[in-house]
């Protein structure tokens, strides 16, 4: 057996197998979001603990995403060569490989390499998802499923802003050093617990569904036309979502609580979860609407444009008062359901070859991973430089303005691209149906020889 083939069955899935087989590469999600936003309500103990210097300490976030820049490529060529199964296996052993290191040692910089480690793992699901849910599921669950695909990210940071204190707290807290080896071992177990899931319930169908016409595998899609130029824009784009939400946002923004408000760990650890819940509550449906009433565009434009005004008014402002946060935080989750689902969403409508989108797709991984590490080595200098309300309106509100004007004027819009993408399987439809009445004169025609 080619080991390409592992998990692969010989027939389509069921509907349920569809939805198991989603739901573990889910959870492999969740555990790579997980590992990078443990460390974040700690991350000034961390890195006093292991003697890091102050402009140093969001490379603990930026360092774990490198890899992930590396691996947008090299996780499609492992989806295609390895097969998705072995490919999401050794995903989660890279991650508790580079867990389990930082465990180990006290040199910050080789607790960066064990980020490094874990981000590997990171690097290979933040591709092989996306790119196996076309191959999974037929084109009528992809609005659902892609809404809750995209929520992988705001599902890890929420265990992570409601366990790492718990654990940190359970470690010894702020007073014992290294308390924060508890939010590392209870990640292990998990690990370990997520990859026997990985082996016994990860399944691939015989054919994927991406290539055919409503899950039957006698009715070929025909070759569609492929907007690449829009899908890389949108995707460009995607790069200001990583910065501003995965860096400055839920790395920093628990640290800004603590150091500009006075917030405990705790407390500001939940403060920033609330929008990511609310963000996680909106995406789930905002697919199926989107897809419905032909709005994926509109709404990532409307999610860039809003964030520019929060972050230039009131997520960040200086002082004791919590007005402007309260305020922010709100709003805040709003387009965090809006961006990265119809982002994620629009992609598989702008490019339908299969091999084409499985570039696109990981071009998207390739730039969200280039956003963190970007923010991880730009946003702590920044806030040195600037101060964070100066760093949110002299970089995050400018970033977020451009990326709306690029999703304005250079991808194309829903409408038309749906109402194509409806024709190309009518005609996929007609072909079958042409194909089939001649197989039947055919035979008709050797029975009356």
């Amino acid at each position: 057996m080619k080991i390409q083939k592992w998990g692969v069955e010989d027939r389509q899935l069921t509907p349920r197998e569809r939805w198991i087989t989603f739901s573990v590469i889910l959870l492999v999600a969740v555990l790579a979001a997980l590992n990078m936003f443990k460390a974040s309500p700690a991350i000034q103990y961390i890195a006093s603990d292991i003697e890091m210097p102050k402009n140093m300490i969001s490379q603990i976030m930026g360092s774990y995403s490198i890899p992930a820049v590396i691996f947008a490529y090299v996780g499609m060529w492992f989806g295609q060569k390895l097969g998705f199964k072995l490919s999401t296996l050794v995903s989660v052993l890279l991650m508790a490989g580079g867990t389990v290191m930082c465990l180990l040692v006290t040199d910050p910089d080789l607790f960066l390499a064990g980020r490094i480690f874990e981000g590997c793992g990171y690097g290979i699901i933040a591709v092989i998802g996306p790119n196996a849910i076309p191959r999974i599921f037929p084109q009528k669950n992809i609005p659902l499923s892609m809404g809750i695909w995209s929520q992988w990210i705001t599902f890890g940071t929420v265990v992570s802003f409601i366990f790492a204190p718990m654990l940190f707290s359970l470690g010894g807290g702020i007073e014992v050093p290294f308390s924060w080896h508890a939010i590392w071992v209870a990640a292990v177990v998990l690990e370990v617990v997520i990859a026997v899931l990985v082996v016994v319930f990860l399944k691939m169908p015989a054919v994927g569904e991406n290539t055919i016409v409503g899950g039957d595998v006698t009715k070929k899609l025909i070759k569609g036309k492929n907007f690449m130029g829009s899908a890389i824009v949108v995707s460009v784009a995607f790069v200001v979502f990583a910065y501003l939400n995965v860096v400055a946002f839920n790395t920093m923004y628990p640290s800004y609580l603590q150091q500009v408000k006075g917030l405990d760990v705790s407390l500001s650890s939940w403060m920033t979860m609330i929008a990511s819940i609310l963000g996680a509550i909106i995406g789930i449906f905002c697919g199926v609407i989107a897809a419905k009433r032909h709005w994926r565009k509109a709404f990532i434009v409307i999610g860039y444009a809003v964030w520019a005004v929060i972050a230039f008014f009131c997520l960040w402002t200086p002082g004791t008062d919590m007005v402007g946060p309260w305020i922010g935080i709100i709003i805040y989750g709003i387009p965090l359901g809006f961006v990265p689902t119809c982002t994620r969403a629009i992609i598989p409508r702008l490019v339908v070859d299969p091999k084409k989108l499985d570039f696109a797709l990981s071009t998207m991984g390739f730039l969200m991973a280039l956003g963190k590490v970007l923010g991880g080595y730009f946003v702590s200098p920044s806030i040195i430089e600037f101060g964070y309300t100066g760093m949110a309106q002299f970089t995050l509100a400018p970033m977020c303005v451009l990326a709306a004007l690029l999703v304005v004027f250079f991808v194309k819009g829903d409408k038309a691209l749906d109402e194509l993408r409806d024709q190309e399987t009518r005609e996929s439809l007609a072909i079958d149906a042409e194909s089939s009445a001649g197989e039947e004169d055919a035979r008709a025609d050797v029975e009356r020889g």
